[in-house]
């Protein structure tokens, strides 16, 4: 598992094995939103617009 922070949040790999499913955002450990792309999740901590994250239904639960 990667853990960066970006502009206090924790930006989380999940997925098995060497291949990255998703990036998930964290704030206080609590789950955020989850993106496809590293540089999506950082954009989106960047200026706090976490509206382009998946919705439920799009991505499988890890």
């Amino acid at each position: 598992m990667i853990r960066r922070e970006v502009n206090g949040y924790i930006i989380e790999t999940r997925g098995r094995g060497s291949f990255v499913k998703r990036w998930v955002v964290l704030r206080d450990e609590k789950e955020i939103a989850v993106y496809f792309k590293y540089r999506e999740a950082k954009r989106a901590c960047e200026t706090n617009d976490f509206s382009k994250g998946l919705e439920e239904d799009l991505y499988f639960y890890y």
